[in-house]
C-alpha cells in the first residue's frame, strides 16, 4: 500500500498555502479516532498518483514527519475550478484496521449488453454505491456483469453481488442502469419506450 510523505504546516495563512502548492505540496487536515487533529501538507505527486490509480476512495498511508505511517482515506477533496484535476486541499481521515468505515465504492461494468447489440441504448443512473466494511474488506471497485441484459431490462442495487464483508448502505431499490428501447419515429426523432423490470 502506498505511503505518501507529509508534515506539519502553519494553519490559516493563504500565502503559506500558495507557497506549499508551488513546492508540490497540498495543504491538508488530518483527524480521526484516537489522534490529534493536525494541519499538515501532503506530497502532491504521490496523492495524485494514488487517486489516478486507485480512485478517490482508496486507502493509503501518510507519514507525517518521522512518525509512523498512518492508514487514511480521503474524506473531502477541494479542486481548483479553473484548472482541471488540480487539488487545492484535502481532508484525511485516520482509519483503524479493527473498526468499520463508511465509504463509496465505484462500479465497474463488464461486457456489452445484448440489448444494445439489438438497437437499445444503455442508460446508467449511478456508478458507485455506499458501503460499510472493515478496511481489509474494502474493494477498489465492484465488478458488474451486464452482457446478459436485454432491451427493457433494469439493474437495481439489490441485484448487485457484493464481496464478502460488505454491508450495503445505498437504498436497495435505487436504479443502477437500464437498457432503453429506442425507436425512430417517422419524423426521425427518437423516443424512449417504457421499460419493465426483468422477471426472474
Amino acid at each position: 500500500m502506498r505511503v505518501i510523505a507529509a508534515d506539519l504546516r502553519e494553519a490559516g495563512k493563504k500565502s503559506s498555502n500558495r507557497r506549499l502548492r508551488q513546492m508540490g505540496r497540498i495543504p491538508a487536515v488530518f483527524y480521526g479516532p484516537e489522534v490529534e487533529h493536525r494541519t499538515i501538507w501532503v506530497e502532491e505527486r504521490g496523492l495524485t498518483e494514488q487517486i489516478r490509480e486507485h480512485g478517490p476512495h482508496g486507502l493509503f498511508h501518510v507519514q507525517i514527519g518521522d512518525g509512523e505511517p498512518q492508514l487514511v482515506m480521503l474524506k473531502e477533496v477541494q479542486q481548483d475550478p479553473l484548472v482541471s484535476g488540480r487539488i487545492l486541499h484535502v481532508d484525511l481521515y485516520r482509519v483503524k484496521v479493527d473498526q468499520p468505515v463508511d465509504t463509496v465504492v465505484p462500479l465497474e461494468f463488464e461486457g456489452d449488453p445484448e440489448g444494445v447489440k439489438q438497437g437499445g441504448v444503455l442508460q446508467i443512473q449511478t456508478t458507485e454505491i455506499e458501503v460499510r466494511a472493515l478496511p481489509k474488506d474494502l474493494p477498489e471497485r465492484i465488478k458488474v456483469p451486464v452482457a446478459h441484459l436485454g432491451i427493457g431490462d433494469h439493474l437495481f442495487v439489490r441485484d448487485l453481488t457484493l464481496p464478502p464483508g460488505l454491508e450495503l448502505l445505498t437504498e436497495p431499490d435505487e436504479l443502477v442502469l437500464t437498457v432503453l428501447d429506442v425507436r425512430k419515429e417517422g419524423d426521425g426523432s427518437e423516443t424512449a419506450e417504457p421499460v419493465e423490470t426483468t422477471q426472474e
